[in-house]
């Protein structure tokens, strides 16, 4: 139903009949839960379990052995991927609300934003990032779900952010850009604009060692490979170098 996700021990994959499954490095099946509804995000590798978004909310199982923790009611589907953070769970819902459980399943708060997020949220510094639907990206205290700021970018944002240690890179839908947002503040710190015309699709952007790759295209696809160059303000600039 979701794409699978793992950890060292266990492969778990969400099928369409509303079970969760555990694959062992050998391929086996270790283990096979029922959820209440059908899995509507891949699931998440917690710290000793591993929670998955539903149609009907969130449900927490033990790693190793399925059992189930618990189970928690959102009244709209997980719509985004789930962020394990510093003994919270963060995702967005189909009714573009952003929230926040306790690893106990114990709700911490949720924050209306303007549309469904459906990509997934980062955190950085005790501050969690919300792509969404309705342009903008919001960063949140982690902790109290209180807005410290929010930026309207030109497209609506649907695809993952890449985020690193003091920035971010993200293409929103259909812009036919790579812009770099500065962390924590999320200014502008550069962009790369392809060279498209009429319909096109882009991906998510991945960064291998220095090199940032993004896949893009209408009917045939192309893969662009772009080195970052970061400009450092001159020393000298207005000073007599004498």
């Amino acid at each position: 139903a979701q794409p699978p996700a793992g950890s060292r021990e266990e492969l778990f994959v969400p099928l369409v009949s509303a079970k969760l499954v555990s694959l062992g490095t050998d391929g086996r099946e270790r283990w096979r839960a029922d959820l209440v509804a059908p899995p509507s995000t891949p699931p998440a590798a917690c710290r000793g379990f591993v929670v998955v978004g539903t149609e009907a909310g969130v449900q927490a199982f033990v790693r190793g052995t399925g059992k189930p923790l618990w189970s928690a009611k959102t009244g709209s589907p997980a719509a985004s991927p789930l962020l394990c953070y510093r003994g919270a769970i963060y995702f967005g819902t189909a009714d573009a609300y952003l929230w926040a459980l306790k690893y106990s399943g114990r709700k911490m708060w949720k924050y209306p934003s303007g549309a469904r997020c459906r990509a997934r949220p980062f955190a950085v510094e005790g501050k969690v990032y919300y792509p969404s639907f309705d342009d903008y990206l919001y960063a949140l205290n982690s902790r109290s779900g209180h807005l410290i700021l929010r930026v309207r970018l030109s497209h609506r944002l649907t695809d993952e952010a890449l985020a690193g240690r003091d920035r971010i890179y993200i293409s929103p839908f259909t812009s036919a850009r790579l812009i770099a947002l500065s962390l924590p503040d999320l200014v502008l710190a550069g962009e790369y604009h392809l060279d498209l015309e009429g319909d096109w699709f882009t991906t998510p952007p991945l960064r291998i060692e220095e090199i940032l790759y993004i896949a893009y295209g209408r009917d045939e696809g192309r893969i662009l490979a772009l080195r970052e160059t970061i400009e450092e303000p001159s020393k000298d600039s207005g000073k007599d170098s004498s």
